[in-house]
């Protein structure tokens, strides 16, 4: 096996002067050693003794090191550009009032296990594959199938946003699916579906009373997000919309984001630009957004299913109302902080969904 002196030594640069060669491998040593001498300070470990047989290949090899930040390297810093769940688990939500995402993921799916021990085993269901949602920390993809980012830089750089991206779509697509297959045993465990879930879900739904904060901005937030991509003129959901009910609305938008996401109708767009000076953001990018927002989404549907089972004493209530963490224990609250600022109007609402062309000619013509 060659070690980092030995590649170096043996690596064949194709441009540059030779002086310029060697000073391209002396860089590029200096900055695997430096990482090399940071990983052992931070494992009291001696760099030599531990990792005599390390080698810039296998360094390179690794997953995640095309997202090392080589400025910060270079500082002696160990510190990646990115993660795949960035824009699923960490986006701030403009309603300061909601916990983060994987918290709410979390405090659900410990309120889920809870009520499986209270009313039935079926809502334990709901708890693993929320379980599963939260466990999503990172994902890894290469999608150079043919390795043209070898060929020149603005490839390589390219294939580097593509992959960016790809990550992301992945991560999202998978922090979705198990949030939706929880929603579906939710359903379930409520009342068994005889035809799809989804249409089972939007009608208990619709049917559901119960208030719950931050609802309808979560909802108009997933609407602006989805743009042509929902359609509101289907029969379904002008029934709902003429029934004023969010819960409906929100499940039947959710049901056809889900149907497009299965049938690869929603499909990943290609990077918006690349390299050092592109000035697009993946993270901010509609696509990748709309994730996180129906995810929220999801969520909120599942509590006011649970609802239905819990009743008025959801698992567990028995709460000090000067506790910091109370809302965690209530199923109407566990995910909004302790400062409510609700001026949500479930029922009854006076805004305007967006409506796409044309749905607003089938509109007309109804």
């Amino acid at each position: 096996m060659l070690t980092i002196d030995d590649h170096l030594a043996t690596t064949t640069w194709t441009t540059g002067h030779p002086s310029s060669q060697v000073g391209m491998a002396a860089l590029l040593k200096a900055r695997v050693a430096a990482f090399l001498r940071t990983l052992a300070d931070g494992l009291s470990l001696e760099p030599v003794a531990r990792v005599p047989h390390s080698t810039i290949p296998d360094f390179i090899a690794l997953p995640g090191a095309a997202r090392l930040d080589w400025t910060a390297f270079d500082q002696g810093e160990v510190r990646m550009r990115y993660s795949a769940v960035d824009p699923v688990w960490n986006v701030v939500d403009e309603v300061d009032e909601l916990v983060g995402l994987r918290e709410h993921v979390r405090r659900l799916s410990r309120a889920m296990a809870e009520l499986s021990l209270r009313q039935a085993a079926a809502w334990n269901d709901v708890a693993y594959n929320l379980k599963l949602a939260y466990s999503v920390t990172d994902v890894f993809a290469d999608t150079d199938m043919d390795g043209t980012s070898a060929y020149c830089r603005p490839a390589a750089e390219y294939e580097a946003a593509d992959d960016e991206f790809t990550e992301k779509h992945l991560a999202a697509t998978i922090v979705f699916s198990f949030a939706w297959t929880a929603y579906e045993r939710a359903i379930e465990a409520v009342e068994p579906a005889r035809a799809g879930r989804g249409a089972k879900g939007r009608d208990l739904a619709s049917a559901n009373t119960r208030h719950l904060p931050y609802l309808r901005r979560t909802l108009l937030d997933a609407a602006a997000l989805a743009g042509d991509g929902t359609d509101f003129g289907r029969r379904e959901m002008r029934r709902m919309l003429a029934l004023g009910s969010l819960p409906g609305i929100a499940a039947e938008h959710l049901r056809q984001f889900r149907n497009r996401l299965t049938h690869g109708d929603l499909r990943k767009p290609e990077p918006k630009d690349w390299g050092d000076e592109s000035r697009w953001i993946v993270d901010e990018d509609p696509h990748l957004l709309q994730f996180h927002v129906n995810i929220r989404l999801v969520l909120l549907l599942i509590q006011l299913l649970a609802f239905d089972v819990a009743g008025t004493a959801p698992p567990p209530v028995d709460s000090d109302p000067d506790d910091p963490e109370r809302n965690e224990d209530d199923l109407g609250l566990l995910h909004c902080r302790n400062d409510i600022d609700d001026e949500d109007d479930q029922f009854g609402f006076d805004f305007e969904l967006p409506v796409a062309p044309a749905d607003a000619e089938r509109r007309a013509g109804a």
